[in-house]
């Protein structure tokens, strides 16, 4: 989550979003519609409060 705000953007490359998600296997069906799902929530977030004054 700091990473995005310091960015200000989210990004679902590399490990930091595989990180946040609850431990499910890949192979679960329910596995890419959970991701897609946070990482909308943390989009919407970082989008929102992106510019706000302060040291993350």
């Amino acid at each position: 989550m700091s990473s995005s705000l310091r960015r200000e953007f989210a990004s679902e490359n590399g490990t930091e979003l595989n990180a946040l998600l609850p431990k499910m296997s890949p192979l679960n069906p329910e596995y890419l519609t959970k991701k897609q799902s946070v990482f909308q929530k943390i989009a919407a977030f970082v989008e929102k409060f992106k510019g706000v004054g302060g040291q993350v």
